[in-house]
């Protein structure tokens, strides 16, 4: 598994049966060599001088088991996992993404995202506990969903699916942030599982969602617009703002008789 941070996840402990296999492999194969040497040793004491093909047979086995523990493929199984990678932002949110979307577009702030999604609550040293799972219209950005969430969403494409690892912070920090359950038994569930987080000082938000599509808000007035000014457009705001700045100060002079402002 290839990480970008030093940090091993509960997520991943489905692979600790293969550790143990590969584990048990290179115990045989090194019990296998310290018996072939010990009966190299015993053979050099009972054989003769001109009988030196049985120890030539056994110093060429202890070479075989040699290569064999050298040969060993340890990692065969984190290989077939290293599709599997945990990206971090400097946020603090970690996410995997299992599958990828289509296309190179992805959501702009403002737009409508439409999502299928299952939430979880993990706590310290237990498993995962679902608390809630649907389908979801998203207005990106607007600040009524966890920031995890719409963090997540921001650079994921259409038809894509991402298990988002959600830090208390950028989780259900306050009243008001969704996604919530519908049922008032799940939301029950929810705020006690939010309740122990705080009291055991730490746990996870996970969301394994879908993007299932996204497109503009025709009510939108324009507000969540992401795009940043070029430093050519700079330019030309700073320019302008002095130049108006420098009008109303010469328009200053000339309405107090031109003696300059006062």
């Amino acid at each position: 598994i290839a990480f970008n941070s030093c940090t091993t996840f509960s997520t991943f402990s489905s692979f600790a049966p293969f550790k143990e296999h590969n584990r048990c492999i290179m115990i045989t194969r090194i019990t296998l060599l310290i018996v072939i040497i010990a009966l190299a040793c015993y053979s050099d004491a009972l054989s003769m001088k001109g009988s030196p093909s049985r120890r030539q047979v056994l110093s060429a086995a202890a070479a075989a088991a040699l290569v064999g523990i050298a040969t060993t493929p340890s990692n065969a199984q984190s290989s077939k996992s290293d599709d599997i990678q945990v990206f971090v932002t400097p946020s603090g949110l970690k996410y995997i993404d299992l599958k990828e979307g289509e296309g190179d577009v992805t959501p702009r702030y403002g737009q409508l995202l439409s999502i299928k999604y299952t939430a979880y609550i993990k706590l310290p040293n237990s498993d995962k506990q679902k608390f809630d799972s649907s389908n979801f219209l998203v207005k990106h950005g607007n600040g009524r969903t966890i920031a995890g969430l719409d963090e997540g969403l921001h650079t994921m494409k259409a038809g894509g699916v991402r298990r988002l690892i959600i830090p208390p912070k950028l989780g259900y920090v306050e009243t008001g942030l969704g996604p919530l359950p519908e049922s008032p038994l799940a939301r029950y569930k929810l705020s006690s599982l939010l309740d122990k987080m705080v009291e055991q000082r730490g746990g996870n938000v996970i969301f394994d969602v879908e993007l299932r599509s996204f497109m503009d808000d025709e009510a939108s007035q324009g507000y969540y617009e992401d795009a940043s000014l070029t430093p050519e457009q700079f330019d030309t705001l700073r320019t302008n703002l002095q130049k108006k700045a420098s009008d109303a100060q010469k328009a200053r002079g000339e309405g107090n008789g031109g003696i300059g402002p006062v």
